[in-house]
């Protein structure tokens, strides 16, 4: 029986995966309906035939999205730079990453629900911009980094785009608190894991010395669960 053999074993994979949605909620700090409009995806939602859990405001905490100030720490912070819409209009500090508990699962791939904001005012900016990292940190002690850049893994939550290889279009919906109200868009960006066999502490969303024109929205998060089988 044929395997493939990974840090001096073998797996079997299984056809059957069981995809598993994560609980954003305890990281998300900021509304996401105040900037994306009250047409946002709430509780459980399959796109693209994948389950995810978008978080659900609370009286006590109407946080409903990771987003992440990217000129907290460059020369740009505290400035206002970008376009006078209510995306754009985010001036709250924010810590540069954010460490998503992962309970030490094992998962072959992960499906970030996720967008960003796109500065127009700065034209050099184009595909293949960095906009933000995403690294897997490994229980023991090892990690993976992913360079999530613009119309590859992520795309402008303002524009429509076609299904491409590594972004899928996830769902767009009318925001209409910008202007006379505009679409907004959430792409899904599938990763798979190199390293199936080892059990995942924690997933981090870091922006610290990424793009201070860019900031990076995480709405929801799923796995898929590893379905092979250690010999």
């Amino acid at each position: 029986q044929m395997g493939v053999v990974l840090t001096g074993r073998s797996i079997r994979s299984s056809s059957a995966s069981k995809v598993h949605t994560v609980n954003l909620k305890p990281y998300c700090n900021v509304s996401a309906s105040q900037y994306l409009g009250p047409n946002m995806p709430l509780g459980q939602v399959v796109l693209h035939g994948i389950p995810f859990d978008f978080a659900k405001a609370t009286d006590q905490n109407p946080a409903t999205m990771v987003r992440l100030n990217a000129r907290v720490g460059t020369s740009l912070e505290g400035q206002k730079v970008q376009a006078d819409t209510p995306i754009d209009q985010f001036d709250e500090i924010t810590p540069t990453s954010v460490s998503i508990d992962m309970a030490r699962v094992h998962a072959s791939k992960i499906y970030f629900a996720h967008a960003t904001t796109y500065n127009y005012r700065i034209k050099t900016l184009g595909k293949d911009t960095n906009v933000c990292q995403y690294r897997i940190n490994y229980a023991d002690g090892t990690d993976a980094v992913m360079n999530i850049t613009l119309k590859r893994e992520i795309q402008d939550a303002r524009k429509r785009y076609e299904d491409g290889r590594y972004l899928l279009m996830g769902t767009q919906f009318l925001n209409p608190k910008n202007g006379d109200g505009e679409m907004m868009a959430i792409g899904i960006y599938t990763w798979e894991n190199p390293s199936p066999e080892k059990k995942i502490r924690s997933i981090e969303l870091i922006i610290s010395g990424q793009n201070p024109h860019m900031d990076p929205m995480l709405f929801a998060l799923s796995y898929s669960e590893f379905a092979g089988a250690f010999e």
